[in-house]
């Protein structure tokens, strides 16, 4: 009686505090795939973080299992009763895990499969949606469970390895290891024996255990606590002996709460799941709008500006011609009008007592180490690709599209050691460290640590072992305060000053400003001189005098940036400054350092449209349409003074914005609009949104509306909408690519990008995702059993089944009323016997 009501408290509590609170530590994964898989991944993720997390790791944990103790204890009312329960409602959450993976693929057989036979090919973007914000392969991995499951998968694929080789009994290879791992620290070596199931009991079996005891402990303790005030009457003189053992049952519950909850709201113990975005009934909007020319073209007209050459034609070296720094940059218009922008600054290092982590002395046991952060990588991809004339063969294999790319961290570093993981680990942790540290980064997670069983480039070390990390920071803060390292030692001349006051103005950082640059990627670190073989030094073009004994350290990056030029006018006079982004003045000042930039911009379609308006006298301040010149300035120069012609047909300038708003519980609506901020009109204008229900197809639905419109003429000021409404079946943040307009200009065809939206749909009530979960596994049992009956719909989303668990759950509850009377009843009579002992007189002797 007690034991039942017990068994249903503790499962249904278990059930719902996992699906409410815990699946809060997968919020990037299941806003991810939610919508594809559904709620049973919820009950899954949190489920085996409740019966396999790590609790004294991830604190919540405690209290969360403590409550489930509690109300087991509560309902069982006896010590052993409860224990016993709690026992049956652990080994019953390992149940509830596998009918959630059976009905997580049954539900979504067809896409799991699709995915299965998508993984390593093109096609895996068409499998999967694109990743909301706030969810990449760093944030993914941070989750609970992830490292371990991955440093189990290392291990056992080290002992397969061994055993393999041992068996062959091939020697003197070392073995290569390849690790994706979270969260810091490794996992701690308990010494269960070897082989596979060994590798299992290590990584798990503790936590099964811990995690048991605390569930137990607190229901037993509830239980014999309450068995002991309901009957307090019975065992009497007993309970005044041990009168105190409920204040200690108490102190050590809230004590335990005090220290768990501390704990988890603690900086140092607070997860990386606990800081991500949550995306529940949210709306958003983010990436900017690209635009393609349907067309091919060059860059013919350029203008080649050097300061320290090594030959006639003006090719560079690498710290070549006595130079001890390069400072390079192009500054190129793309055929749709966007700006693109790279930069690379490099010196020598021979060593100075500045402190930070580029110069650390730790730093010098290390191969190199690249700290780089992207900014709407995808989009860069895209943008580079349909602007600067890229082959096609990029498009091909779906790098501007794959969801890998939507997967990468926004800051991550890279670094190599020369020796085996288990010699260069400490030093790794030791050197990531201290770069958050100085860049004010956080939630540092090692991603990938990989082994190479043979020599790098030159370097006589048998091994070298290359890390990963992920961290979070202020991009701005962070950039900055990496330009501001090297202020030292690379010089602030030449292109270095556009490149720095673009950073310190954030105009080179996405986002900052409502001017900054679309997409980005931001690169620094520092190269040790060991990795210059001779080899590798006359393959770059560094001299060889000059690289011994030093190490270089770098910084620079790409950045583009939409709609610096539109098709408002015939003929385009494009300036350095807006190529650049940057209205100052630059000087080549220093004998010592290897000056270059190039500029461009896109010629007319055909030599017919390309009208010459000037001669090339080698001035500055004069406009030039010729093609690759080349001048070595005397002094300083505005960027201004750098004219460049133009009359390539650019796309129309279009105001093109994408909204999405709620219309009911599931039912969402999304409106495009498209405004012609042009002075020339176009024609054959659409707008295509197919392919959100390509990406979505079964599982959100179109209710009204189109996905395609399309107009014939759109005149200057005009605008043209495309309006659709969806209602969703999963939880999970539904990503709306951006929706593609086509139109034709002036005979030309062309093709922009909008903004991509997204919303998050409502997570179901736990009861209703409990019986989807309990559907299949009961329909499929009377299949085995050769039934029918049990699946038989009462009304809608109520079965016989259903029924059934309703009557046991109703006939508990009677007992329980019924066993509350008596115990009530009881203690009215114990009562009344008391009171009639104490009313007679004491007998005479």
């Amino acid at each position: 009686m007690g034991k039942l009501s017990a068994y249903i408290v503790g499962l249904f509590s278990a059930l719902a505090l996992s699906y409410y609170v815990l699946s809060s530590y997968y919020s990037p994964l299941i806003a991810w795939v939610g919508p594809i898989f559904g709620a049973p991944l919820i009950f899954i993720l949190s489920l085996m973080f409740l019966v396999l997390g790590d609790a004294l790791n991830h604190l919540i944990l405690i209290p969360i299992l403590i409550i489930i103790g509690v109300l087991i204890g509560l309902a069982a009312r006896k010590g052993t009763r409860a224990i016993s329960a709690a026992f049956t409602v652990y080994l019953s959450l390992y149940g509830f895990i596998f009918s959630s993976l059976f009905t997580l693929y049954l539900e979504s057989k067809s896409k799991f499969t699709s995915l299965i036979s998508s993984v390593g090919s093109s096609s895996i973007s068409s499998s999967l949606p694109s990743p909301p914000p706030g969810t990449n392969f760093g944030t993914i991995m941070g989750e609970p469970l992830f490292s371990r499951i991955a440093l189990t998968i290392e291990k056992i694929g080290e002992t397969s390895l061994s055993s393999s080789l041992g068996s062959s009994g091939t020697s003197g290879l070392s073995s290569s290891g390849f690790v994706i791992v979270a969260g810091g620290a490794q996992q701690s070596i308990l010494g269960f024996g070897g082989g596979i199931f060994g590798t299992l009991a290590e990584a798990f079996l503790p936590y099964i255990i811990i995690n048991l005891v605390i569930l137990m402990l607190s229901s037993g303790l509830t239980g014999r606590f309450l068995y002991r005030r309901i009957h307090k009457d019975k065992i009497g003189k007993k309970v005044k002996k041990q009168g105190k053992s409920k204040e200690v049952i108490v102190f050590i519950l809230l004590a335990l709460f005090v220290l768990s909850f501390a704990g988890a709201l603690s900086p140092s113990s607070t997860s990386t799941a606990q800081q991500n975005i949550h995306f529940e009934n949210g709306l958003y909007s983010f990436a900017s709008p690209e635009h393609s020319f349907n067309g091919t073209g060059i860059f013919s007209t350029t203008r080649m500006i050097t300061g320290i050459s090594s030959d006639s034609n003006h090719q560079f070296s690498v710290m070549g011609n006595n130079s001890n720094q390069d400072i390079l940059s192009a500054g190129v218009i793309g055929m749709q009008g966007s700006s693109y922008n790279i930069f690379l600054n490099m010196a020598l290092y021979n060593g100075n007592s500045n402190s930070n982590w580029i110069y650390s002395s730790g730093q010098t046991t290390s191969i190199f180490t690249l700290v780089a952060e992207t900014d709407n990588l995808p989009q860069l991809f895209r943008s580079v690709e349909n602007g600067l004339g890229v082959s096609k063969t990029i498009s091909n294999s779906s790098i501007t599209s794959s969801t890998l790319w939507n997967l990468m961290p926004r800051s991550v570093i890279v670094m190599a050691y020369n020796g085996t993981l288990a010699n260069t680990s400490s030093s790794a942790t030791t050197q990531v460290g201290n770069i958050m540290s100085q860049l004010g980064g956080s939630d540092g997670a090692c991603i990938v640590r990989l082994s190479l069983g043979t020599s790098f480039i030159g370097l006589t070390d048998s091994n070298v072992s290359f890390y990963i990390y992920t961290f979070t920071t202020n991009q701005y803060s962070s950039e900055n305060s990496m330009v501001n390292d090297l202020s030292g030692t690379i010089s602030n001349s030449g292109s270095n000053q556009i490149f720095t006051s673009g950073m310190n103005s954030g105009y080179l950082v996405p986002g900052y400003t409502s001017g900054s640059v679309d997409s980005s990627i931001f690169i620094a670190g520092f190269v040790h001189s060991g990795i210059f073989s001779n080899e590798i030094s006359k393959y770059l073009g560094i001299n060889s005098t000059l690289s011994k004994g030093s190490s270089i350290v770098f910084d620079g990056g790409l950045f583009a940036k939409s709609r610096v030029v539109t098709s408002s006018s015939d003929i385009h006079m494009i300036s350095g400054e807006q190529i650049y982004g940057y209205d100052g003045t630059i000087a080549f000042s220093s004998s010592s350092v290897n000056y270059g930039m190039l500029l461009g911009v896109p010629e007319g379609k055909t030599s017919a449209n390309f009208t010459e308006i000037g001669s090339y006298t080698g001035s500055l301040g004069q406009q030039t349409n010729k093609v690759n010149q080349t001048i070595q300035p005397s002094g300083p120069f505005s960027m201004a003074s750098i004219m460049m012609q133009s009359n390539h047909l650019y796309p129309a300038n279009l105001q093109i914005t994408t909204s999405i708003t709620s219309s009911g519980t599931n039912d969402f609506t999304v409106k495009t609009t498209v405004i012609n901020r042009d002075t020339n009109s176009i024609s054959s204008v659409a707008i295509n949104e197919s392919s959100f229900a390509t990406q979505y197809n079964g599982i959100a639905t179109v209710t009204s509306g189109k996905l395609v419109s399309s107009i014939p003429l759109l005149s200057p000021g005009q605008s043209f909408s495309n309006t659709f409404t969806f209602t969703t079946s999963n939880p999970g943040f539904y990503s709306i690519s951006q929706p593609t307009i086509t139109y034709s200009m002036n005979g030309t065809s062309f093709t922009n990008y909008g903004t991509s939206t997204g919303a998050s749909g409502p997570t179901p009530l736990v009861v209703t995702s409990i019986n989807g979960v309990w559907f299949n596994s009961v329909n499929e049992s009377q299949k085995f059993l050769g039934v029918t009956f049990l699946t038989n719909e009462i009304m809608p989303g109520f079965y016989l089944f259903d029924l059934i668990i309703l009557l046991i759950i109703i006939a508990d509850i009677s007992l329980e009323v019924k066993s509350y009377k008596e115990w009530k009843r009881e203690k009215a009579q114990s009562a009344q016997l008391a009171q009639s002992t104490q009313s007679q007189p004491p007998s005479k002797p």
